[in-house]
This record gives C-alpha cells, structure tokens and sequence, in this order.
C-alpha cells in the first residue's frame, strides 16, 4: 500500500536577531566604563561631524554596527515621529553598515532642513518650540538666524545616548506611510538622547 504524500506547507520566514555593537548600545542595555576604548561623546548639536565626535578610534568606526552585519538599519526616536531615519552604508561598493555610518547618518540627518514646518506632520506646539530652539541655538553659536532643522525638534536633547532595541515601543513611533514594523522589526532601533552634561548635574534628561 503506498503512502499518501502530504501537501508541502512553506515554513515562514525566520530573520535572525540582530544585536548592536556595544559602542552604539543605550548604557542601560549594555554597560561601557569610561576607561573602554570604544567610550565616545557625540553633541548632534556640534558644527561638524569631526567636533561631534571624539574618542572615536578609527578601529571603531569600521566596525560592523550590528551583529550579523546588516545592509540596513532603521532609526525611531520620540522626536521623529513624521519620519523615521533609514541608515545605509556610505561607501558604495559596500553592504555593510558600519558605526561611522550610523553616527554620521543620524547627524547629517539632524542638520538637515526641515522642508515644510508648517505641515500637518507638526503641530503648533511643536513648530514654536523648534522655531525658539533655532532662534536659541544661533544666539549661542553667534551666526545669523539660521533654517530650522531637525535637530531642533529634539528640544536641547542633543546628546547621543545609545540605541535600543524595543518592538512595542518603535512601532509606535513608525511614521503612517512608510513601511511596515514588521519588515525592518529586527533591524529597528530607538534612538535615546539627553541632554549635555554641563551645568545639568549628574542627571541629564533622556528623550
């Protein structure tokens, strides 16, 4: 008697987790002591990416941003709500998105100009307050007013401060439109930022 044979039933799709390099990853998920090679400061609020960065080897920033490597990483944050940021190699010929990719990704984004304010992605609260914080950060820098930029939405939280990995949290924050939680789930991460150290006591404020 021959046995019947069984529909084939595709299995779905596994991706594989991904983890972020420690130099990357929020102190609360991932320890760094300020004697580690990899400890770094990066200001977005800095006027270039060199001043931004410092302590950053350049060892360091070669090195893959994830764990396997990925050609891709998408980045949330509570103040990026209209849009999250899609970080990609900056070479070429390559696919594999390395640390400097990730920290220069995410400056040049937030000096970039917000295009359109005054569209329904803001509302009135929020387009004050980022028109006031571009006022105040060319007062400080003493240039002249300058275009408001993404990195005035982020209300004096300027300080990098790690990427973690939190499914329920980031799909909050996933723009309408764009492209769905579950297709970037293990390559997405939230950004958290606080602000500078200086004059703020041991206890900046996150974002």
């Amino acid at each position: 008697m021959q046995t019947p044979r069984l529909p084939t039933i595709p299995l779905p799709l596994v991706t594989p987790p991904f983890y972020i390099r420690s130099s990357l990853a929020a102190q609360s998920s991932s320890p760094v002591t300020p004697t580690d090679a990899t400890t770094f400061t990066l200001d977005f609020a800095a006027p270039s990416l060199a001043s931004a960065l410092a302590c950053l080897t350049p060892d360091e920033a070669s090195r893959p941003a994830t764990s396997p490597s990925t050609h891709i990483l998408r980045i949330v944050h509570p103040s990026l709500t209209y849009a999250p940021v899609y970080i990609t190699p900056r070479q070429a010929n390559s696919n594999v998105v390395t640390v400097l990719d990730v920290l220069a990704g995410l400056y040049n984004h937030f000096w970039s100009p917000i295009q359109n304010l005054s569209s329904g992605a803001f509302d009135t609260v929020r387009r004050v307050d980022a028109v006031l914080c571009a006022q105040e950060r060319c007062a400080q820098s003493g240039l002249p007013n300058d275009q408001v930029r993404h990195l005035d939405l982020l209300d004096h939280s300027t300080q990098f401060a790690g990427l973690v990995q939190d499914v329920a949290y980031a799909r909050t924050l996933v723009a309408r439109g764009h492209l769905g939680i579950d297709e970037f789930q293990a390559v997405t991460w939230v950004l958290q930022t606080r602000e500078p150290r200086a004059g703020l006591g041991p206890y900046p404020r996150y974002r």
